[in-house]
């Protein structure tokens, strides 16, 4: 989907001023970085504006993330599931407002935007009561059954980098996150450049939630400036990425 700016007089932004400005002062960037807009689809409306973040801020980003992150996972699961399961009663309490954010960008339907709402929160429900199961230590056929035990332990990776696209901007943009954020990552999210709007909404709720702000961090801009500092970060850890297809070549991936 591309968005383009209209040439004509367009109609008043369908989000409240403070809204937005409170949004897009969760981006990770340098004061003096320019701003790019995001456009309604459907009437042209100018929604907001984000900074034009560069790979220096993506740094930074990692570089705060990674930092959180440790403290993070020396927490109790308990407590991090705890997290999750008041961003789960958050994201539903504030449905009419995420709902709001998610048609003014998208331009889909109410139905379809609560799709992603209710994804994202069963998403969140389920792995919070589910996480201890899923990290608890395992028991594994040793090397000489008998004389050896071998036991299967997990380890956080430390920060896992998500790059989401416009067309599902609220399951995709965090759905994927919350299982790494249980885990005890740190998470930076480049979302769409013409849905960022959606994915810091969400953002916003998780840190009401009790989530570090420094443990999630976005940043903002073009893909061909963002994408390729995030992949190359990639590469240097010990995992390789995980696409996830979509509208903008999205994935989700051990940041470095």
């Amino acid at each position: 989907m591309t968005t383009t700016a209209p040439t004509s007089p367009v109609a008043t932004s369908p989000l409240e001023a403070a809204l937005v400005g409170r949004l897009a002062g969760l981006v990770t960037a340098a004061p003096e970085r320019p701003r790019q807009t995001s456009y309604a689809p459907f009437d042209g409306a100018v929604v907001g504006e984000v900074p034009t973040c560069t790979a220096e801020d993506v740094q930074e980003a990692q570089r705060r993330a990674r930092a959180a992150q440790r403290a993070w996972a020396a927490r109790p699961l308990a407590d991090r599931c705890a997290v999750m399961l008041r961003f789960h009663d958050l994201i539903l309490e504030r449905q009419e407002l995420v709902l709001d954010v998610a048609q003014a960008e998208t331009g889909k339907a109410r139905v379809s935007a609560f799709e992603e709402l209710a994804d994202v929160a069963m998403t969140a429900r389920y792995y919070a009561r589910s996480a201890a199961r899923h990290l608890r230590p395992r028991r594994r056929q040793g090397a000489l059954p008998v004389l050896t035990r071998t036991v299967e332990h997990h380890h956080p990776k430390g920060l896992v980098g998500v790059i989401s696209p416009w067309n599902y901007p609220l399951t995709l943009a965090v759905s994927d996150a919350i299982p790494a954020l249980l885990a005890g990552n740190g998470v930076v999210l480049k979302p769409d450049a013409q849905t960022p709007f959606t994915a810091l909404i969400a953002v916003e709720l998780l840190y009401e939630a009790g989530l570090p702000q420094e443990l999630f961090q976005v940043v903002t801009g073009a893909g061909r400036d963002l994408g390729t500092p995030s992949s190359r970060a990639s590469t240097t850890s010990c995992s390789p990425a995980r696409p996830r297809p979509g509208g903008s070549s999205p994935s989700s991936a051990p940041a470095g």
